[in-house]
């Protein structure tokens, strides 16, 4: 067994800690005797602490408030918004050419000096796309301008191993405590946290000496677009989607529905939204499927579950609400057709935390609804492992950017590497056969 170490896990976002704290990885370090020092905005929230502090398992602060004054400041926004879009320009970077169409179509209307402003970090980004010495020379000036080292009394105090935290650098303040571990001589182990981070959000500052991808795609990724060596990156699978494969992880089917509610006998339809940012018609999808229930478009007796996507409780816009408020009103309206499913939300000193039992509920729709409807989301692939057959609306508008959803569906990059493979189909009309 190898020596213990003193482990550095950094947790800034609510989806960090479902990655690194609710799943096998905090304990399997447990396990092995190492001691772990979980750094986090909410170490003086004590159900947070209730929750996650054990036998040599410790809580700090991570110095939220003073790293957030650097992000505040002008020039450092403008280092963070040019490398959103710059990764190696002979790789597919359509995503990214996606978000330009947008940010463009947005300038429509805007003064001569506002569209310069904002559309110069999109300029700056295209030179760096094509000298890997241009970027480094970038991101060595980003570090010598606004990176610090907030949290120099830790390192000290304990002198960690290694850190671990569930990003590249491309979610912008994991630069900060990166950094840090690097003048510390500190190794860092960055565990991809979703699919399409490694060629939508651009490059970071401080490369990771190792990271652990899901699999041999994004393993490519991490070594050409963000050009880690190939030794350096191990395949480790998707940690919070373990709990799939271990009896007893999911409800019975009899629990399932009489928890949200719904008939014995039924067939079922999950919708499950996206992000109302990018996709704007959730509400206009969940009218036309209750009226082609309604209707009898729909030749089976079904009930429709609509799962409400996070993104609709955590930093939304007063819109986001408006819709939120109006299928809540559906499903009042029509309650023996429409069950609504919203996370459970933990609230915390900082953000909110998605609780582990909703992953179980989660995953439980998808085993027992008899289709998936979504919008070229994560669930496709959770779907899959449950055998769910997956349809995906492509007949909406995709953000701002002119395109229907269909088309930008399968043009982005992490996207098009699954759907090419034509395990999930797509509607391009909102006409019932």
């Amino acid at each position: 067994m190898s020596t213990p170490k003193t482990i550095f896990i950094a947790t800034h976002q609510q989806f960090t800690v479902r990655y690194l704290l609710q799943t096998d990885i905090l304990n399997s370090l447990k396990e092995r005797g190492h001691r772990i020092v979980i750094v986090s905005p909410n170490a003086n929230d004590e159900e947070f602490r209730e929750d996650y502090q054990r036998h040599n398992v410790l809580i700090e602060p991570f110095n939220y408030e003073a790293i957030n004054k650097i992000r505040k400041r002008r020039i450092y926004q403008y280092l963070l918004k040019t490398r959103r879009y710059t990764l190696p320009g002979n790789l597919d970077l359509t995503t990214l050419k996606i978000k330009q169409i947008e940010l463009h179509n947005n300038l429509q209307g805007k003064r001569v000096f506002c569209k310069f402003v904002r559309l110069l970090p999109i300029w700056l980004s295209h030179l760096l796309r094509y000298s890997r010495l241009l970027r480094r020379t970038f991101v060595r000036i980003e570090t010598l301008l606004c990176l610090r080292q907030f949290h120099r009394h830790l390192f000290m105090k304990y002198k960690p191993d290694i850190l671990i935290l569930a990003d590249l650098g491309t979610i912008d303040i994991s630069n900060f405590i990166m950094h840090e571990a690097r003048v510390n001589n500190v190794p860092i182990v960055s565990v991809i946290l979703s699919w399409d981070n490694l060629t939508s959000k651009g490059i970071g500052v401080v490369k990771p000496d190792y990271a652990v991808a899901w699999n041999e795609n994004m393993k490519w990724e991490l070594e050409n677009y963000h050009e880690i060596p190939s030794s350096r990156i191990f395949t480790g699978g998707i940690p919070i989607f373990d709990g799939y494969f271990s009896n007893g992880f999911l409800f019975t089917e009899s629990k399932f529905r009489k928890t949200l509610g719904l008939s014995k006998n039924r067939k079922l339809i999950l919708y499950g939204t996206s992000s109302p940012r990018l996709f704007r018609e959730n509400l206009r999808i969940v009218h036309l499927m209750i009226e082609a229930i309604r209707n009898g478009q729909i030749a089976e007796q079904v009930q429709l579950i609509v799962r409400v996507h996070p993104a609709y409780l955590i930093r939304c816009e007063e819109s986001d609400a408006k819709e939120l408020r109006l299928i809540q009103d559906l499903s009042s309206e029509y309650s023996d057709i429409l069950f609504l499913s919203i996370p459970e939300l933990m609230p915390r000193d900082y953000g909110y935390e998605i609780t582990s039992d909703n992953q179980r509920l989660l995953g439980s729709m998808l085993k027992y609804s008899n289709v998936l409807i979504t919008q070229f989301s994560t669930l496709m692939l959770e779907a899959a492992i449950l055998d769910t057959p997956v349809i995906n609306i492509g007949f909406d508008g995709f953000a701002n950017s002119g395109m229907k959803s269909c088309v930008a569906g399968h043009s982005i990059t992490h996207l098009k590497r699954v759907l090419d493979v034509g395990f999930a189909r797509t509607a391009k009309t909102c006409k019932f056969v």
